[in-house]
């Protein structure tokens, strides 16, 4: 039995009385392994069940885990080590940069990764060395290049891939510097006016989620790609998941004020957990699983820097202290 099936037994009898927000119901349990990427004393570093890999960063001054994702008992991590873009995958080290290094283009930058069975996806732009103002949009499956668009004038940083069935979602700008989701390249808009921040998958579907910046009654959205079918909130949503029927979005606290210094999740649209009162909380990671929800917070207690924490059914489960150099990123979850 794994440990944390312990911790998440204590959080299903355990009822928070500090805030109304944050009370919770029972939740259905179940094995899980929690894996969660970040940096600790500037080197990538990975915890699982908390317990903490540090990865090889090979000579790089300062190295860091932005993305991990598990699939076939196989740890993928994906970051950055000074200018390199990185992939460990089970520890080993490939520096991605040098990989996808063409004669004529280098990578200007990689936005994302998905790892899909034994496929390894990677969303990026390469500029070309002869003409530094000429970029493609492209993705790699398996070190294998495909244009997604090409001479762009716009590039995203931002931009994020997902696969379901073979085909590939990338999230990124047109010619035209329209947000929208390239479905196996074919550019579809989301809607003029919208701002999206990310796309999720719930099951075989792909959902954008976002900002109505034209419209001043109704401020978020969240969309099904392939149907269109759309859901409209008041408050713009930063993040999403979904658990079977339940919907979990992040918000500004504080009624969408533009520059709140707190965030708040909600559950089907009932306020779930909020950040504590500090100088800036982030909610940088959100997943919901069977029920129980995972939440890495970053509670900046100054202008730089504080505690980063890991939040299991809003009960904390691993704490970084207030260290520059450490940061959680991104949680992924792997039930048994």
């Amino acid at each position: 039995m794994k440990k944390l099936l312990f911790i998440l037994a204590l959080s299903f009898i355990v009822i928070s009385c500090s805030d109304d927000d944050n009370s919770l119901e029972p939740v259905n349990l179940s094995s899980v392994n929690v894996y969660v990427a970040g940096q600790k004393d500037g080197n990538a570093t990975y915890w699982e069940n908390n317990t903490e890999i540090t990865l090889d960063n090979s000579g790089f001054n300062v190295s860091i885990a932005d993305k991990i994702m598990v699939q076939n008992n196989n740890v993928y991590v994906f970051g950055r080590g000074d200018s390199s873009y990185l992939l460990w995958k089970n520890g080993i080290m490939t520096n991605l940069t040098e990989e996808f290094q063409e004669a004529d283009y280098e990578v200007e930058f990689i936005a994302d990764m998905f790892i899909d069975g034994v496929d390894e996806y990677f969303i990026g732009y390469l500029k070309s060395t002869s003409n530094p103002t000429n970029y493609d949009l492209v993705y790699w499956k398996n070190g294998v290049k495909t244009i997604v668009l090409g001479n762009c004038v716009f590039r995203h940083q931002q931009s994020c891939i997902k696969v379901i069935d073979d085909n590939v979602y990338v999230l990124s700008k047109n010619e035209n510097n329209d947000y929208g989701i390239f479905i196996n390249t074919t550019f579809n808009q989301i809607n003029s006016g919208y701002l999206p921040y990310g796309i999720v998958k719930n099951e075989n579907e792909v959902y954008a989620y976002g900002s109505i910046i034209d419209n001043p009654d109704v401020s978020g959205f969240y969309k099904n790609v392939a149907t269109s079918a759309e859901t409209n909130f008041e408050q713009s949503i930063r993040d999403l998941a979904f658990d079977t029927s339940d919907i979990y979005t992040m918000v500004l606290h504080n009624d969408n004020v533009q520059f709140s210094s707190r965030r708040e999740i909600k559950k089907n649209n009932s306020s779930f957990y909020v950040t504590p009162e500090g100088y800036e909380s982030h909610i940088v990671d959100l997943k919901a699983v069977n029920g129980n929800v995972y939440i890495i917070v970053r509670e900046l207690t100054s202008a730089n820097f504080g505690p980063n924490k890991l939040l299991i059914n809003n009960e904390e489960e691993l704490v970084l202290d207030e260290n520059p150099s450490d940061l959680l990123n991104s949680i992924y979850i792997v039930e048994d």
